[in-house]
């Protein structure tokens, strides 16, 4: 399962990315459990997320670090498969951390290695060695453990639904990544053109989910609230709790 151009790559570039990946992967986690667990909008936070990537894009194409492509509709039809993925997949995983521990997420999600394998093989045709396979049977035995483990503790917080979400959300991302590998292909290989893409047509794509979801009222309410100078006791103590969440959000969404 290994490329030409991956195997040429240097030690420490490859150690580097890993490592990097890794690093972020965590604070990630953690911040966006830190920040859920303040507000009540995660699909908005989602968005957020989202949205400041694509401006952090644009920054770096006015200082020259790179180049957005401009969008055309025959790349962008042809990149909806990857964009349904991803904003079903963004979707899934925020939900499964905000019914899970921050400790159990990785637990949860960890079905990944396995599924990869699984869709490699019958949507790439692409085998696996005997030492992967037995790496995602060790995975599996793991995952199984850690729910048993989890559910039967008189201290967690996770449910049922987050294991749920969990696992879809093993599938979601084993399936994003067997898509990006067709879908670089639609870009000509240019990985910050799909980068670029992705996180842009996945914003647009998740507005309506805002809407349907209702959070679009929340956050009127969360703003309105914050901004409230009326006198009352009960309506200070109100745009204090508003005043905290929206803190909380643009910290959690600057971060991350």
């Amino acid at each position: 399962m290994v490329t030409q151009n991956e195997q040429t790559q240097p030690w420490r570039t490859v150690t580097f990315a890993v490592s990097f990946y890794m690093v972020t992967s965590l604070v990630m986690v953690l911040v966006n459990k830190w920040t859920l667990n303040g507000i009540a909008v995660p699909m908005t936070f989602l968005w957020a997320q989202l949205l400041i990537a694509v401006i952090l894009l644009y920054v770096s194409s006015w200082f020259g670090l790179l180049k957005l492509p401009v969008i055309q509709g025959d790349i962008t039809y042809r990149l909806l498969p990857l964009i349904g993925v991803n904003v079903i997949g963004l979707t899934v995983n925020t939900l499964c951390l905000n019914y899970v521990d921050a400790s159990f997420y990785q637990v949860a999600r960890a079905l990944v290695l396995p599924i990869t394998v699984l869709l490699s093989y019958l949507l790439l045709s692409k085998s696996s060695s005997v030492m992967i396979l037995v790496s995602c049977l060790i995975v599996c035995l793991g995952f199984f453990v850690g729910v048993a483990t989890e559910t039967h503790s008189t201290i967690s917080t996770t449910t049922p639904l987050g294991i749920f979400y969990g696992i879809f959300s093993s599938f979601t991302t084993a399936l994003h990544a067997i898509v990006i590998k067709r879908s670089l292909d639609v870009v000509q290989g240019a990985t910050m053109d799909l980068v670029y893409y992705n996180n842009l047509l996945s914003a647009v794509a998740l507005l309506p989910i805002l809407i349907l979801s209702g959070e679009h009222a929340k956050v009127y309410e969360m703003l309105w609230d914050s901004l409230d100078k009326s006198g009352t006791e009960g309506v200070y103590k109100e745009a204090a709790s508003s005043n905290m969440a929206m803190r909380t959000f643009v910290i959690g969404a600057l971060i991350t």
